[in-house]
């Protein structure tokens, strides 16, 4: 593999363990988030070895996306409050996994990688990152809310998915060019590996004046 892609599972190895060491002292929002860093960890995994092995591996994004998308719209289901964000944060969940599964079939399958669906759902989640700073920006907090890891995570989010929905959205132009699949593969490792460090910050860090 090359070098990105190894620094890549270092840092998810290392998000994984923090968020295995703090699990326990973790609030809701953010256990959410350590299953899903696991979860990422293994499908990665899963997915270098079967291609490793020549074997086809998109069907893996196919079961990857409407679950880790699903968690996301979890964590912001706890993350904002009132009742019609969380009946709204029900409906967006029903949709990232009816959208994960049923547009691949539309779109030809589960043996293409599903770069349409993951697009959308991409969507779905800025759409929940820019409800929440919506939420927390109208709110006077006697801390800075840079030191909060709630609105550090979701700066993050809201970056990640930016680029990704970009990414994912343009997937088959860009891979129709000689160059296209490193590209891909080279931004995916880069802006990953920027992530994944913050959200081990995340969840390595404690709120100010609490012990979690």
């Amino acid at each position: 593999m090359p070098a990105d892609t190894w620094v890549y599972f270092i840092v998810l190895l290392v998000a994984s363990g923090v968020g295995l060491a703090r699990y326990k002292a973790l609030e809701k929002p953010f256990k959410v988030l350590a299953w899903l860093v696991w979860l990422t960890l293994c499908h990665e995994v899963a997915v270098r070895w079967l291609s490793a092995t020549g074997m086809e591996s998109s069907v893996l994004y196919v079961i990857y996306s409407p679950v880790s998308f699903g968690l996301y719209v979890w964590i912001y289901y706890l993350l904002l409050t009132g009742p019609g964000l969380r009946r709204l944060m029900t409906g967006l969940f029903l949709l990232v996994v009816v959208n994960g599964i049923g547009l691949p079939l539309l779109l030809g399958g589960f043996r293409s990688f599903p770069a349409m669906p993951i697009a959308l759902d991409s969507l779905v989640v800025i759409v929940c990152s820019i409800l929440y700073f919506r939420q927390v920006l109208g709110v006077v907090s006697p801390e800075p809310l840079r030191n909060h890891k709630a609105f550090i995570f979701n700066a993050a989010v809201f970056i990640y998915w930016s680029v990704f929905f970009a990414r994912h959205g343009l997937y088959n132009e860009i891979a129709r060019s000689p160059d296209g699949m490193p590209l891909i593969e080279m931004i995916h490792a880069y802006v990953s590996c920027i992530y994944y460090s913050v959200l081990a910050v995340v969840l390595f860090k404690k709120n100010p004046g609490t012990d979690t």
